[in-house]
């Protein structure tokens, strides 16, 4: 059986309960680069893209490497299921959110603004204990849980890294805010999909013993 190599950055995280959103139904689609080394220019490798319906959240992603894969989350019930194919079945990875696990680091906000289709995007350092510095854009006025990235958060990341190894990282990068009402289907898992466990995909996964 094939070996199957799943992507998936989850990040959980308390959120801020001070912050004010706006009530967001639609798509929010990235693009998402590699940069090799710090001096390397970044090239694009992938895609993500964002839908939002009430507490329901669908995240789709592709490229050459890894194929497709979709992941829909329900905020309220916090689980979430990562929809794959392997070899000709069709599965449904059953998860659960954990809202423990969080990335160290502290925020500091900086000037400057901008909008993206009529979203206003603002940035803000991430200064970790180490003492690594990088900077963060976010929209000020969508909800960060829909994207479920670490710690205390204000706003939903427009462009942020994600560390591969010592020299690499993705950078993802908001390129569009699409507000529209979305088909509740979007968000439903098909029935061709087999619901199981991490654990038992894993076992599925393994070569049968002689």
């Amino acid at each position: 059986m094939k070996g199957i190599f799943i992507i998936l950055i989850l990040f959980c995280c308390p959120i801020l309960f001070g912050q004010k959103y706006k009530s967001f139904e639609g798509s929010i689609f990235y693009d998402v680069y590699f940069q090799k080394a710090p001096d390397s220019i970044p090239y694009k490798v992938n895609y993500l893209t964002i839908r939002v319906k009430d507490s329901l959240v669908r995240v789709d992603t592709n490229s050459d490497s890894f194929g497709g894969q979709t992941t829909i989350r329900n905020l309220n019930q916090k689980k979430s299921y990562v929809l794959l194919k392997s070899d000709d079945n069709f599965y449904a990875i059953k998860q659960y959110d954990n809202d423990s696990v969080t990335i160290h680091f502290t925020t500091k906000k900086m000037g400057g603004k901008r909008k993206l289709d009529g979203y206003v995007v603002k940035r803000m350092k991430r200064i970790y204990p180490e003492g690594e510095v990088d900077t963060l854009y976010y929209f000020p006025k969508i909800n960060p849980k829909y994207l479920n990235l670490s710690t205390s958060l204000i706003g939903l990341p427009a462009e942020y890294k994600v560390t591969v190894n010592e020299e690499s990282k993705l950078i993802y990068r908001a390129v569009k805010v699409e507000e529209k009402e979305l088909n509740s289907e979007l968000f439903k898992i098909p029935v061709i999909f087999k619901i199981i466990s991490m654990d038992d995909f894993i076992l599925l996964q393994q070569p049968p013993s002689e």
